[in-house]
């Protein structure tokens, strides 16, 4: 039986999508590394800052509407008039990208130029946002997420051979470029679908006010990501948005691998859940969801916070030594979001739409007051701004579940309880490795750490998952 069940958690769903996550989000955090041997602080953080506009409206593209498309009763005749109403909204963030770019310079400056070059990937993202929402909606969550790190393979390669020809900062604006064309191509093989010259304005309304409360609520996701960015720019300059950019990504890595995939799956599910009527399906997801995305997540957050000046000093050029304090205080606010990492699927999926998004404005609003308070000062200030914050959301957003799901303390127990001690049992031993580290150089001593934690680790998750106290998540 325990052999069964191994052979059955190694193929879900999960697992491969959490496998390909890893592979696109290491791809991408070595991409930032390769780049970190080629640009200062000041470079990386010009694409920085031009890149944080495009991703805003790429997330548009993949919310929203996007969602949409994943609640829809008849994905045959209503998923045409989906994909005409993200393509507009593809084409307003590319339009507002590229004259942004022209606002602050055109061409002739740095920061215009970058966001000029990459405007168009919020049009190309248009049909693979689309493609992606009808994977998921059939339960094909291998393929929803295998082509993203195939893209990111494919851009770091074009990455690659661009600062081995010297072109510098283009080097990562031609990766994002080939990364989100590559992403096109893959899913387009993957559904074999186009979309029809057909529009319906019964499901375009419908639509266009389900997505209305989760747009609000990605701007404020947006602003939580990007916001110290942001900030730092208007006060500071482009290298503090280095530091902090370089940070960020770290930290943003560490989670986003384990949790992307969740939330993809517990949109499918919740969807699903949602046409029976019957909420305690959906309290009981969420618990089996909840448990396993604290036990996967809380572990390596609490261990890159533990290790941020190894890991700094290990992987990235002495030059970017500013970066590490960053990387800790970060994981710490990561760690915190996590806790409502399942707020917009619950609260959509339960008609409570405008709940959620009342929660992430007001966690917008004290994080923007906490940045221009203290934040303003540097890429430490202004980490310590987004803690703060995600401190907050995080206990707001997981009050408004408990009373919404109607939780329980056993729910919480089974929720909470058992990511608690895999966590304390990760810490405990960085905490008892100190020794051996410090005999060994810095990342020698970082390797045996890391082997040993993650022996550690694994072997805790195995043993909660074959004995029924973890469940992998599944996308039905």
């Amino acid at each position: 039986m325990g052999q069964y069940a191994l052979l059955k958690i190694l193929g879900s769903q999960y697992l491969v999508g959490v496998i390909t996550r890893i592979g696109g989000q290491v791809t991408a955090f070595l991409l930032v590394l390769v780049a970190s041997r080629h640009l200062d602080l000041t470079e990386f953080g010009t694409y920085a800052l031009a890149w944080a506009i495009i991703v805003i409206a790429n997330t548009h593209v993949f919310s929203g509407l996007y969602h949409a498309v994943l609640r829809l009763d008849d994905v045959t005749d209503k998923a045409d008039t989906l994909f005409w109403m993200i393509l507009a909204v593809g084409g307003i963030g590319a339009a507002v990208s590229a004259g942004i770019g022209y606002l602050v310079g055109g061409l002739d400056n740095p920061i215009g130029f970058a966001l000029i070059s990459m405007s168009p990937i919020p049009v190309l993202f248009t049909l693979t946002a689309w493609n992606e929402a009808l994977l998921v909606q059939a339960g094909r969550i291998r393929g929803a997420t295998v082509y993203v790190f195939a893209s990111e393979l494919v851009g770091f390669g074009v990455a690659l051979y661009g600062f081995s020809a010297g072109f510098g900062m283009f080097s990562l604006i031609l990766s994002r470029l080939v990364w989100a064309l590559t992403g096109l191509l893959i899913t387009a093989g993957l559904v074999r679908r186009l979309p029809r010259l057909r529009f319906d304005g019964v499901v375009a309304r419908a639509s266009l006010r389900a997505a209305l409360p989760i747009w609000g609520s990605v701007n404020v996701t947006m602003f939580s990501n990007y916001g110290g960015d942001l900030v730092l720019a208007a006060f500071l300059n482009p290298g503090a948005v280095g530091a902090y950019r370089g940070g960020a990504r770290i930290a943003n890595t560490a989670g986003d691998v384990l949790l992307q995939p969740l939330t993809m799956m517990s949109w499918s599910r919740f969807a699903r859940l949602e046409a029976s009527g019957d909420q305690n399906l959906i309290r009981r997801a969420w618990v089996e969801n909840m448990a396993v995305s604290n036990a996967l997540v809380w572990p390596l957050l609490g261990g890159v916070t533990l290790m941020a000046p190894a890991i700094v000093a290990t992987l990235f050029d002495a030059k970017w030594g500013a970066a590490a304090g960053v990387v800790a205080i970060l994981s710490m606010a990561r760690a915190f979001l996590s806790i409502g990492n399942l707020l917009e699927p619950t609260m959509v999926c339960l008609e409570r739409s405008k709940l959620q998004l009342y929660i992430r404005v007001a966690g917008a609003a004290l994080m923007l007051a906490f940045l221009l308070l203290f934040g303003r000062f540097s890429g430490e200030a202004a980490a310590y701004a987004v803690l703060l914050a995600n401190i907050a959301i995080g206990v707001a957003s997981l009050v408004a579940m408990v009373r919404i799901l109607s939780l329980t303390r056993a729910d919480l127990s089974h929720s909470f309880v058992p990511a608690g001690f895999i966590t304390l049992a990760c810490t405990a031993t960085i905490l008892a490795m100190a020794p051996i580290r410090d005999s060994l150089s810095i990342a020698l001593g970082l390797a045996a750490t890391v082997g040993v934690v993650f022996v550690v680790w694994v072997a805790m998750l195995a043993f909660c998952l074959i004995r029924g106290i973890l469940v992998l998540p599944t996308a039905r």
